[in-house]
C-alpha cells in the first residue's frame, strides 16, 4: 500500500528578479519546479543558488518583497 502526501506552502516574502519564494517555514521555495531550495555554502559565504547564480544571504535580502495576506482566514 503506497502513502502519497500533499504539503501546502504559505508564501511570505517573494524574491524580486525570480520566480522564487519564501514559506512559512523559512523555506525556498522555486514556482517553477515545485522544490524547495537548499541553503548552501560557497568559500565562506552562506546563500542560495537561484537560477544557477549564487546569491549571498546579504546581497538576497533588499531583494525580498513582503507578501499581503490574501484571505483573512490565514
Amino acid at each position: 500500500m503506497e502513502t502519497n502526501y500533499n504539503f501546502i506552502h504559505f508564501f511570505t516574502y517573494k524574491v524580486t528578479g525570480y520566480n522564487y519564494y519564501f514559506t512559512t517555514d523559512k523555506k525556498l521555495f522555486n514556482y517553477d519546479t515545485k522544490r524547495i531550495s537548499k541553503k548552501c555554502v560557497r568559500g565562506y559565504s552562506v546563500g542560495y543558488n537561484l537560477n544557477g547564480n549564487f546569491i549571498t544571504l546579504s546581497n538576497l535580502k533588499p531583494l525580498l518583497i513582503k507578501i499581503n495576506k490574501l484571505s483573512k482566514n490565514l
